[in-house]
C-alpha cells in the first residue's frame, strides 16, 4: 500500500508491513496465514503500529530473536515457528540469553510456564514483564 499523504505505511498498513518483513525472510510461509498470526499476535492497532516500527527499525529481531523487543515481537516469533517457520529465530531469554520455545527454567522456577521477554525498546527496555506461555 502506498503512503496517503504523507502518512507513512507503518501506520496506514501496520500488518502488511510486518507480513513484507516476516514473508522476506522466510517466503515459504503462506502469506494468508503469517497475515493471520500477525493478526491475532499484535492485538490491537496501536500495539501493531509499534511493533511493525520495531521491526522495520530493527528487522534481526526477526532471525536473532535478541531483545529489547516489544513484547508482542517475542509471542510473534513464537507464533511464527508454531506455524511451522524455520527461518524466524526463537526468541531469547531476557535473563539468560537461551533460546526460548515456550519457557525458560532458570527464570521461571520450578518449571512453571513462564518466560521472560524485554518489554519495549531504548529506555524502557531495561523493565521485563513475565508472560505465561
Amino acid at each position: 500500500m502506498a503512503e496517503l499523504a504523507g502518512v507513512p505505511e507503518i501506520v496506514t498498513d501496520p500488518i502488511g508491513v510486518i507480513v513484507d518483513l516476516i514473508t522476506g525472510i522466510d517466503p515459504g510461509l503462506d502469506r494468508l496465514e503469517t497475515e493471520a498470526v500477525v493478526a491475532v499476535v499484535a492485538g490491537g492497532r496501536a500495539r501493531r503500529r509499534k511493533l511493525a516500527q520495531a521491526l522495520a527499525q530493527r528487522p534481526a529481531i526477526l532471525t536473532g530473536g535478541r531483545p529489547p523487543a516489544p513484547l508482542a515481537a517475542g509471542n510473534l516469533l513464537i507464533a511464527l515457528r508454531k506455524a511451522g517457520s524455520t527461518a524466524i529465530a526463537a526468541p531469547l531469554c531476557a535473563g539468560c540469553g537461551k533460546s526460548l520455545r515456550l519457557r525458560c527454567p532458570k527464570l521461571s522456577g520450578q518449571g512453571s510456564n513462564r518466560i521472560l521477554i524485554r518489554k519495549g525498546t531504548g529506555s524502557s527496555a531495561r523493565k521485563s514483564e513475565k508472560i505465561h506461555s
